[in-house]
């Protein structure tokens, strides 16, 4: 009866909207339209890394007219800047990590916990030669990899 009630069921509700959120895809009809977008005067090569499928599709839209190539995670983006050059590469910071890397020592973090991905992004993508922009959600002093941007003199926060 105790695990009917509370928070226990509290969290059992938690979970089950988090699985069920991962299970949708984006589509048209859920996507956000957009009438403010900037022009830009060439036409770019992007490489977008996130690991929320409906960002990515944000990002295609916002970006439409470009050659846009998305990633789901740090191994997809690695293959495919090995394929590709790309004029600027757009990261999330925060990412659940690809199963595939044991170096990340993965028994160390939950299922659904997040890691600083986008600052590995950053320094394999510049050491490339690719500008890199990284897009994190709420105030990017809230993680410790995010604010030591602020004491890079050639990152360029919230502008």
């Amino acid at each position: 009866m105790e695990g009917d009630s509370g928070i226990p069921k509290l969290l059992e509700m938690i979970d089950k909207r988090i699985a069920d959120q991962a299970k949708k895809p984006a589509t048209e009809e859920t996507l956000p339209t957009f009438s403010d977008l900037a022009k830009f005067k060439s036409h770019y090569s992007v490489l977008v890394i996130d690991d929320t499928e409906v960002n990515l599709r944000i990002a295609e839209q916002v970006l439409k007219g470009h050659s846009i190539t998305t990633a789901s995670g740090l191994q997809e983006a690695m293959k495919a800047v090995g394929q590709k050059h790309f004029d600027v590469v757009l990261t999330d910071m925060e990412m659940r990590p690809d199963k595939q890397y044991s170096a990340l020592n993965l028994g160390h973090y939950g299922v659904t916990e997040t890691v600083p991905l986008g600052f590995a992004v950053v320094l394999e993508m510049t050491g490339r030669g690719m500008p890199v922009a990284v897009v994190t959600d709420g105030n990017h002093h809230a993680g410790w990899v995010s604010a030591m941007f602020d004491h890079i003199h050639s990152a360029t926060v919230n502008g």
